[in-house]
């Protein structure tokens, strides 16, 4: 990877970790709400930060970023 593919790929990497905390966030949001009406709603917003998780995963693998690093960053538990 050149230098401007490894910052890209810096980026993502810590996108993915911001990603993975806020999927932490949300089951813990789900978990406190799953006898409201706002269940749902945090169910759907998390449904759509795991796509967007998983997407860069991806696009870290397709970039060539080692397995390594791309299990390692911001591996969500229990998934």
């Amino acid at each position: 990877m050149g230098s401007s593919d490894e910052e890209r790929a810096e980026q993502m990497l810590e996108k993915a970790d911001s990603l993975a905390d806020r999927l932490a966030k949300g089951r813990v949001a789900i978990r406190a709400e799953s006898d409201t009406d706002r269940a749902d709603y945090y169910f759907e917003r998390w449904l759509a930060l795991l796509t967007e998780y998983e997407q860069t995963i991806d696009e870290l693998r397709r970039m060539g970023v080692p397995e390594e690093r791309v299990s390692v960053s911001g591996k969500p538990s229990g998934m």
